[in-house]
Formats: structure tokens, C-alpha cells, sequence
């Protein structure tokens, strides 16, 4: 119970960081979402529930209703493409897509750079290096194996800090702290540069 608790609080937390929303608000609409319709965290963060009114929470399929179908329609190759944003990447790149430049891999492992020249990155240090190199801009952080925006973070750098907002304030943490925070949770983070979708797409979303 208290394990499914903190991966609750922890989800919430960084849903409401990188939308800048209030993080107690969005814990009770996840718990609201699982105990009156059947929605579990991944779920909630999948559908962007955090940003959909809950009288309209009854409208999307719960996780026992989907994954039938996606087992029918998905191929395990292709999950397991989908599954790793690095690969998925390269995958792209293969075909001609356009896909945001990765910057590090950030890892506790000191292992060598991977393909396509991405750098590995397990210290502070470097870390901060790179984002003095790459300059002024808003950087998100992605775990390498994941889905559906869970463990993103969003920040910035200011001056030798890292930056990011938590219910809409901004909060400032040393890079070798928010690293650490990091890695405590998650083996490795793609860091790219944050973007936005384009103004048409926005206007259907």
C-alpha cells in the first residue's frame, strides 16, 4: 500500500512540475480516476487526465479494456521498438523522420558512448558542462525505458543551478543533487531540448 502511495505521490509530483499545475489537485484527480473508474497511474498519465475534468474520466478505456486490442494489433518487435526511446529514435533516423537531437544518455553506469555519437554522462560535473555547451533553452529529461511522459522532467538552467517549477513556483537545486534525485529513481534519462507541438497540431489537441 505505501509503496503504491509514494509511486502515486511521486507520479503526481512530476505530472504537476512539467504542466505546471497544482500537484494536490492532480494526486486526487490519479486517485479519484483509479478508485471511481478504474484508471491507474500509467493510465492517468497516458490519457492527460490530470487536464481532463473528471466527469469526463468515464469516456476513456481502462487499462483491463485496451490491452486486449493491442495485443491484436501490436507486434512484440514493435512494442519492444516503442518501449525504448533510444531505439525508437534511431529508428526514425533510419527511415527519414525528424526526431529531436539527443543530447546524453545520463546514467549511474560508466559505460562507453553509444551509437549515433550520444554521449554518456554519470556525473554532475559533465552534466552541467553540457548544458553550458548546448546553452540557454528549456531541456526535458526522459527515462531511456518508459511510456507515456511518466518520469518526465522539464527545467532550465540558471546560472550553475537547475531550474524547475513545482505548483507553479520555481524552484532552483544544484546540479550534482538533481542528478543524484535522478538517478535514485531511474537507471538512465535521454536529455533533449523541450519542444512544442506545432500551432495547428496544438489546435486539435
Amino acid at each position: 500500500m505505501l509503496t503504491k502511495l509514494a509511486i502515486y505521490t511521486r507520479t503526481a509530483q512530476e505530472i504537476a512540475s512539467s504542466r505546471g499545475l497544482s500537484f494536490p489537485t492532480v494526486l486526487l484527480k490519479a486517485v479519484l480516476a483509479n478508485m471511481m473508474f478504474g484508471h491507474g497511474i500509467k493510465y492517468f498519465s497516458l490519457y492527460n487526465l490530470a487536464q481532463v475534468p473528471i466527469a469526463r474520466f468515464r469516456d476513456y478505456m481502462t487499462k483491463k479494456q485496451l490491452e486486449p486490442i493491442q495485443r491484436r494489433l501490436n507486434s512484440a518487435e514493435g512494442k519492444a521498438l516503442a518501449d525504448s526511446k533510444l531505439a525508437f529514435h534511431d529508428k526514425c533516423l533510419e527511415v527519414g523522420l525528424p526526431s529531436p537531437p539527443i543530447y546524453a544518455l545520463l546514467t549511474r553506469s560508466n559505460t562507453e558512448d553509444l551509437t549515433n555519437d550520444i554521449p554518456v554522462i554519470s556525473s554532475a560535473e559533465n552534466f552541467l558542462e553540457l548544458l553550458i555547451a548546448q546553452g540557454d533553452a528549456t531541456y526535458v529529461l526522459k527515462p531511456q525505458q518508459g511510456w507515456h511522459g511518466e518520469g518526465l522532467r522539464r527545467f532550465h538552467l540558471a546560472g550553475s543551478k537547475i531550474a524547475y517549477l513545482v505548483d507553479g513556483v520555481e524552484c532552483l537545486e544544484e546540479p550534482h543533487s538533481y542528478l543524484s534525485s535522478l538517478l535514485s529513481k531511474t537507471d538512465a534519462y535521454l536529455l533533449q531540448k523541450s519542444m512544442m507541438p506545432h500551432e495547428e497540431l496544438r489546435s486539435l489537441m
